[in-house]
């Protein structure tokens, strides 16, 4: 099956980094505001994949949201 010129248009674009931005600092926000940690509970939280490799493709694309303590 060939891939249309329309495709490759698509995907020689890269996605949107402000919405991956605006993702990742939502997820940050809303775990930084809960008040139930045990105070010792310390985490960060980071994109990874595609976002924050700068690969991401204008949609087809998901955003990778990594929580770690």
């Amino acid at each position: 099956m060939a891939i249309s010129e329309a495709q490759l248009g698509t995907w020689s674009h890269q996605g949107s980094i402000t919405n991956s931005a605006n993702t990742g600092n939502s997820v940050k926000n809303a775990i930084a505001s809960y008040k139930g940690f045990p105070e010792e509970v310390k985490f960060k939280v980071y994109l990874q994949g595609s976002y924050k490799n700068d690969t991401n493709v204008y949609e087809e694309s998901d955003v990778d949201v990594v929580v770690s303590s």
